[in-house]
């Protein structure tokens, strides 16, 4: 069930009308589930890197991109890229194709790692997109307060004829988000998985963020970090405090705490 977002008005709007509309958040946070909302299905082609199969074809020939973007038929217009910093040569392809007929296709991207694109020198496509960032809930998204009564110019296309607004997330106890969070799919579900949820959710960011990516070097004292620097999450972090309480030395958790804001986990 999709649950109404704050960026789905200005994504789907037209304020980014004519522009490639890229979509950077952390995992979990809904980036996937919030562009199929506006964009997937009849007249939509999604390319998702997480499917290696198709990430090594591109990988290893990115121009393969611009062909089956070409040779669709015209009435395929809306092309999403899904967590594009995967393969970042893509991203010239885009370009290529956005610059060639700016009214001929739609391209939506997501991305999940600032770090990845800037370490490929990735083409951000300057003057041709609008950047947005997507968070874990804010408030009128759990439906707090009667905070979002009926936003007819939230509609998306596709929710064009629906008579209501799709349900905000159930509203949860200041208690409840203190404890597990904000991310979308924690909200949604019961306190009985929510906790084990969020260990997954660590060990996959973990293993396919930190160690697949080789962006730390020792994950037992990351591992460290992370459960310190949670305990400060809402307060300003100081990092000299964390690193007499943790033996880690001033100049790595810098570096750690770069890595967090890189890969949207963690905020300044």
């Amino acid at each position: 069930m999709f649950h109404l977002r704050q960026l789905l008005e200005p994504l789907a709007g037209s304020e980014s009308l004519g522009k490639v509309r890229i979509l950077l958040g952390a995992r979990q946070t809904g980036k996937t589930e919030l562009l199929r909302e506006i964009a997937a299905g009849p007249g939509s082609l999604v390319f998702d890197l997480q499917d290696s199969a198709l990430r090594r074809r591109l990988e290893a020939d990115p121009e393969r991109f611009s062909g089956m973007v070409r040779a669709l038929p015209k009435d395929v217009k809306r092309i999403i890229v899904d967590e594009v910093q995967r393969v970042p040569a893509l991203l010239d392809e885009v370009q290529a194709l956005y610059d060639a007929n700016k009214t001929r296709f739609e391209f939506f991207l997501t991305g999940s790692s600032a770090r990845q694109l800037r370490r490929g020198s990735a083409n951000l496509l300057p003057g041709r997109a609008h950047v947005y960032s997507i968070f874990p809930l804010v408030r009128w998204e759990e439906g707090i307060e009667g905070a979002i009564a009926a936003r007819p110019e939230a509609r998306t296309p596709r929710a064009a004829s629906r008579a209501s607004l799709p349900a905000p997330f159930p509203e949860r106890s200041l208690e409840r988000r203190l404890l597990f969070g904000s991310l979308p799919g924690i909200v949604a579900e019961g306190e009985k998985t929510a906790a084990r949820t969020l260990e997954a959710y660590v060990d996959l960011y973990l293993e396919e963020e930190i160690r697949r990516e080789a962006l730390v070097r020792d994950l037992g004292s990351f591992s460290t970090f992370l459960r310190l620097v949670a305990i400060e999450s809402g307060r300003i972090v100081n990092l000299s405090k964390l690193s007499q309480e943790s033996g880690i030395a001033l100049p790595t958790l810098r570096n750690y705490f770069d890595v967090l804001l890189d890969t949207f986990v963690g905020g300044s």
